[in-house]
Parts: structure tokens; sequence; C-alpha cells
């Protein structure tokens, strides 16, 4: 029997009672009452389509660079972290990064440095919006999580300042007859303190909870 996902709605007064539930159960839940408006997510999803859609070239002209913001192209990068698979195909997805803008890279803030823009009309401001109201978002969610377990209220304070990436991800049609070690994205866990997925209304991500299912 599979784990049924949770879901949270951060409009309830039990909060931190139902995120140690769903997190403990499950490690992955839904997410309402957020207060995200749902134009922007449209808006942020029309700009990856843009994007994505652009020429090979006009995309690289933003590619990834040491400190992981800009774009990484198909098939460019493998996820040697997994303990989950044996991972030795590169992943069948493409992706654009962004981070917290600064202007200069400031050497004691972990992998400080200025954003990678594509030249794309509305493309940064749409982005940087979405990462504005997002980042609240993860500080309320991290001192959930941080009640949650009874932890002091001066631990938010290891999160400051903020890590945090945009990620806009394509993934191509699958094809029919592929390896069953090819994959768009590898099975993994994150390696960060939180990630907010948004979704669209294409099927294909699945959670593996604790119990295996």
């Amino acid at each position: 029997m599979k784990s049924a996902i949770h879901v949270l709605d951060l409009r309830t007064s039990d909060i931190e009672r139902a995120f140690l539930k769903a997190y403990s159960e499950v490690g992955f839940a839904y997410l309402i009452g957020h207060g995200i408006d749902p134009a922007l997510r449209s808006a942020l999803f029309d700009a990856s389509a843009v994007f994505h859609a652009l020429p090979e070239a006009q995309k690289r002209s933003a590619e990834v660079d040491h400190s992981h913001r800009g774009y990484i192209p198909m098939a460019a990068s493998t996820d040697v972290n997994s303990t989950l698979a044996k991972i030795t195909k590169p992943h069948q997805s493409s992706s654009f990064m962004m981070m917290h803008e600064d202007e200069t890279a400031m050497p004691d803030v972990y992998l400080s440095g200025p954003n990678k823009w594509p030249n794309l009309s509305g493309f940064r401001p749409t982005l940087e919006q979405y990462h504005s109201e997002m980042c609240p978002l993860g500080n309320r969610m991290m001192q959930i999580a941080l009640r949650a377990i009874d932890a002091k209220p001066s631990a938010i304070e290891m999160f400051d300042p903020l890590t945090t990436w945009l990620r806009l991800l394509h993934y191509p049609p699958a094809p029919a007859q592929r390896a069953e070690d090819q994959y768009g994205s590898a099975p993994h866990t994150d390696f960060g303190a939180l990630t907010f997925l948004a979704t669209d209304d294409v099927a294909g991500f699945q959670v593996l909870a604790p119990k295996g299912n």
C-alpha cells in the first residue's frame, strides 16, 4: 500500500503537529494556504517555457558558472550523490538556476555572486518577483519545522543569510524504449533544508516514503 502524501494548510492553528506528522511519515507534503499568487506561478511557468524554447546558442550565453547560476544544458549533469540507485548516465533534462543577487562575489557568503541572465524580455523580473515571495515562505516553513521539533528559536539564525536556488527544469518526452537506469532526474535526496516543488499537469514525479512505498 502506498503511503498517502499529507496536505499541509498554513492557515490551520496546529500546523506544527501536522508538519511533524507529514515529514516523519512520508517526507513530502502538498502545501496549501501559502499565499503565493497563482498568477505569479503561472507567469513563472510561462517564462520557463519561453526560455527553454530558445535556440541552444542563446541559452548557452547564460551557461552555468562556478557559483551554480545559469543554464545547464540537456544531459550535462549526472547525480553522483544518490544512495537510491547507481547513476551512470546523465540526466535527460535541462535547467536554469538563479540564486540571491549579489553585485559582486562576497568571500564570506556561500556561493555569493551575480546571477547570469539571458537576453529575454520580462524573464528576470518574473523570476526575481517569484524568488522574493518564496523566500519569506521558506523562512516561515523553517520556523514551523523548528517549532515542530522543539528547537530553540535562535536556531533560525543558522539560515541567515539564506542560500536559495530557483530552478526552472525542462524534461523532454521520455522515449518508449530507454535503459532502466536512464532518468529525467535520477532518484535522489535533496541536500537543502527545504525544497518547494511547483508542478504542472504532467505526471511523472514520484516520492519514496521511509517505509519504501
